[in-house]
């Protein structure tokens, strides 16, 4: 509670001083008790009471534009700590006064909203923000609020109609997100075999940023899925080749159209080639793994030992070359390589293999969206 009193009090007194003396005359009861009311509910938080606290301040008669400031930043700070309920009861008190100016009713409506998206109570968020849209103080942070709540609730199609609505105010490059969004919708019709529509969404997230490397993943898999391993086999290849973070999600598919068009000889050499020039480890682990799979290139069998004594390797792609030369060396010159490979292996198997570039959240399975700051296109391989 002290670092909502530090911030608390200076405003508290400041705006209790403004609303005392601003109608009335000095020397008068009144003056004194706006004052003394906030200085008992500052004793009040001092005392772990924030209850009582609130009763003071919400059962004030009057509030001015001064101490509606007061009660936002009251409420915002409950909001922070994670007390939900309060930060309700002072908007929702806040928002029935008849006091209040246009411009701090819309603020507060605001702050009402992002207490129920807090919550949880996402219809209630959902229902305030769109009311803040239709009224005559459009603001971006509504739009911005209902986005992140349609991402949460996976429903695409509002996503994509409140931020087409964004464009024209945003100074931000919102294409990107929406073409995301029309992923997410073609990558459901995948699931649900609706394959037509599934190319209309890509059509359609194609117009809106056509650079996106989702796009093409998606794409790839509906040739796979219509059996076209040609096209597809070339896809994931460039996919590989544009964002090798990808590789993690597409490796499977990509080994499986190359089998399909009899080429998967030749995919270690250019998985290799694309390790050579992005210096990516996670590239490498994926070319031993396959080498380990279907039996190692002259060029991989050539490249191995010198890879060993490269410092840039990580523990997965160290794991994998022990494991290649477990299948290579003979048995009883090697009786600590299984012993190493086990050790790796146990290691690796409790450990997160993706990570958000942008704030360092780390999963184990693949998102396209980050969970923790929602961020699109930032997840990598670990």
């Amino acid at each position: 509670m002290n670092e909502l009193l530090f911030l608390l009090l200076p405003l508290a007194f400041y705006s209790g001083w403004k609303a005392s003396g601003k109608n009335l005359t000095f020397g008068s009861t009144e003056k004194r008790q706006l004052p003394d009311n906030f200085v008992k509910g500052v004793n009040y938080l001092l005392n772990e009471e924030p209850d009582k606290a609130l009763d003071l301040f919400l059962n004030r008669p009057e509030i001015d534009e001064y101490t509606a400031e007061t009660y936002l930043l009251l409420g915002n700070l409950f909001r922070n700590r994670g007390e939900v309920d309060r930060a309700l009861s002072v908007h929702q008190n806040l928002i029935g006064r008849a006091s209040l100016n246009r411009d701090q009713k819309t603020t507060t409506m605001l702050a009402l909203g992002k207490d129920f998206l807090a919550a949880g109570m996402m219809d209630r968020a959902e229902q305030v923000f769109t009311e803040l849209l239709q009224g005559e103080n459009k603001t971006e942070d509504a739009r911005e609020a209902l986005r992140t709540i349609y991402e949460q609730t996976q429903e695409w199609s509002k996503a994509i109609s409140v931020t087409e609505a964004s464009k024209p105010q945003s100074a931000g490059n919102l294409s990107a997100l929406i073409a995301n969004y029309y992923c997410e919708l073609a990558d459901a019709s995948l699931i649900t075999g609706h394959i037509q529509h599934a190319n209309e969404m890509l059509n359609m997230a194609r117009e809106s940023y056509a650079d996106s490397i989702r796009i093409e993943v998606i794409a790839a898999r509906i040739h796979a899925l219509q059996e076209e391993y040609q096209h597809s086999s070339l896809l994931f290849l460039s996919v590989a080749q544009k964002a090798p973070r990808l590789l993690g999600i597409i490796y499977q598919p990509l080994i499986e159209s190359y089998q399909q068009v009899g080429k998967l000889d030749q995919l270690q050499d250019e998985l290799f080639d694309i390790y050579i020039k992005y210096s990516d480890v996670k590239v490498l682990e994926y070319t031993l793994r396959l080498a380990i799979q279907t039996g190692p290139s002259e060029n991989i069998l050539q490249q191995l030992p010198k890879l060993m004594e490269s410092k840039q390797l990580n523990i997965r792609s160290i794991c994998q070359a022990v494991n290649l030369y477990c299948k290579l060396e003979d048995p009883e010159s090697t009786k600590i390589l299984p012993l190493i490979q086990s050790a790796l292996t146990n290691h690796l198997s409790s450990q997160p293999g993706f990570q958000c570039r942008h704030c360092g959240y780390k999963m184990h399975d693949f998102l396209w969206r980050c969970p923790a700051c929602n961020y699109w296109d930032e997840v990598t391989n670990v």
